[in-house]
């Protein structure tokens, strides 16, 4: 579940910093592949790859 966190909160800081990035006129928007790996990697790590704790 951890590696699934980060992943997120990566994508989430990217999203943010480029967003931010875009609005206050510095650049156009778009397509990253930072950002398209980002979100595959999120996607492609679901939680039932990883092992559950012991009850």
């Amino acid at each position: 579940m951890r590696i699934i966190a980060v992943s997120l909160f990566a994508l989430a800081l990217y999203v943010v910093a480029d967003s931010l990035r875009t609005l206050l006129g510095s650049e156009e928007a778009e397509h990253s592949a930072l950002g398209l790996i980002l979100a595959g990697l999120s996607l492609t790590l679901p939680p039932d790859r990883i092992k559950p704790k012991p009850a």
